[in-house]
Formats: structure tokens, sequence, C-alpha cells
């Protein structure tokens, strides 16, 4: 019996001097980047939004047309993405390029969408657009993801005020912008 405990001794001995890392736990490290980037995504389905007048939508009584302004409505959903952001966001929009005299494009982004983390977008209301300027539809946007929220257009064509002799078959692209 002792001799087997000094043989037991012995090949411990010899393990940890023939591998001393045996003896005692080794550590090591690794760096790990993380990067965590500045994110303004700003998405809008590529759909049209017909705002085309028919000749049904001015009608005619004993004493002229019924109204002298119509109105065409449309709409669609937008979506964002925020992150690492410092400061405050705002989506603008504006037109691409002039639309005939007598017509007014409005548009408004709803705040009826669902959120994950704190985007909490306040809407500017229904806004003229032009293509002289950008005009505010959101601000106050911070940090998350935005959902199925409503983008409405609207058409106001004023009889008063068009030139009824032109003829206008026209596509304007609305141009968004997420931006401090």
């Amino acid at each position: 019996m002792r001799y087997i405990s000094k043989l037991a001794i012995c090949a411990v001995t010899v393990c940890v001097v023939m591998f001393p890392s045996l003896a005692h736990s080794q550590a090591d490290s690794q760096n790990v980047l993380l990067s965590i980037p500045e994110i303004k995504n700003l998405y809008l389905p590529t759909v049209t939004i017909d705002l085309s007048l028919t000749a049904t939508d001015f009608s005619l009584t004993e004493s002229g047309l019924s109204s002298t302004a119509i109105v065409k409505t449309g709409s669609s959903q937008y979506s964002f993405f925020t992150l690492a952001q410092t400061s405050a966001l705002r989506i603008t929009s504006e037109l691409d390029s002039a639309i005939p005299a007598g017509l007014t494009l409005k548009t408004e982004m709803s705040t009826d969408g669902t959120s994950i983390g704190t985007p909490n977008p306040t809407s500017g209301g229904q806004q003229i657009l032009s293509n002289a300027s950008a005009v505010d539809l959101l601000t106050n946007i911070g940090n998350g993801v935005y959902s199925g929220a409503t983008v409405t257009y609207e058409l106001e064509y004023d009889v008063n005020t068009v030139d009824l002799s032109a003829t206008a078959n026209q596509t304007v692209v609305v141009l968004y912008t997420i931006t401090l």
C-alpha cells in the first residue's frame, strides 16, 4: 500500500514537472469589436397613389357646378427604423416638380403605427407640398422601429383658379427625407 502511495505521488510530481499547465489554470482573452452605427431608414412601399380626376367628379346642376372644389384622397403605409441617434430626427417631404396652377397636393403622416423602442414621432398635420421647399411631416423622432403607419394624400382641384384649357397627365414624385 505504501508502495502504491509513493508511486502515485511520483506520478503526480512527474505530471506537474512535465506539464506545468496542469498545475495551475491558464486564462487567455480576445478583443471583440462592437460597432453600433447610426441608422436612419425610411420605408415607403413602391406604389402609385392615383388621384386622377374623372368626368364624374364634376356634377352639374341647373345653376352650374355643384362644387367648384373637387377633393381626391388616397393613402399608403410607411415605416422607419432609427438607431444610435443623439438628436431628435424629422421626416420632411417635397415634390420633385411643380404641379399645375389650381391644383393643391397635401399630405399627412399619421402617428397610428406600432413602435418598438421610443420613436414617438409627432405629426406636423396635413401639409401643402411644393417643389419650392420641404415641409416637416414628422418631428421629435427618437430611436426605435415604427411601422404600419398611414400616409395620406389629398388633391384639391379648384375650378376658380385652375387653367381650364389645360390638361395634365402628370406623375409627381413625392420625396421624403429622414434627417436631423
